[in-house]
């Protein structure tokens, strides 16, 4: 659905359910308003709540970034902090990564190798 859309879907399925989302909606809501505040254009940006990247350490927000119409995503990621504990490290590490297909930016552009 339009991302425009998503708060109050998420929040009427949560109330048909009887159970509360609480502050994750309202963080779900802040993200929305800072995608906005910075001046991007949300209307082209559709929310997936089936979506997920089959990765387990990633620990919040997952994305991928498509053409209009476009079958395959042209970068994708989100945020891991449990990466580097699964790697060694005492502490949890936040991060934030993305991975980004150059080739298929390329064919996009109608650009050849």
């Amino acid at each position: 659905m339009p991302l425009e859309e998503a708060a109050a879907a998420l929040g009427g399925f949560a109330g048909e359910a009887g159970v509360s989302l609480g502050a994750a909606l309202d963080l779900f809501g802040a993200r929305v308003e800072a995608l906005r505040a910075h001046g991007l254009a949300t209307g082209g940006v559709d929310y997936d709540a089936s979506f997920g990247r089959p990765l387990d350490y990633y620990t919040g927000l997952v994305f991928e970034i498509s053409a209009a119409g476009g079958a395959r995503p042209l970068a994708g990621g989100g945020r891991y902090d449990r990466l580097l504990t699964l790697l060694g490290a005492a502490n949890p590490i936040p991060g934030v990564g993305f991975s980004v297909w150059l080739d298929r930016i390329a064919t996009l552009r109608g650009e050849t190798a």
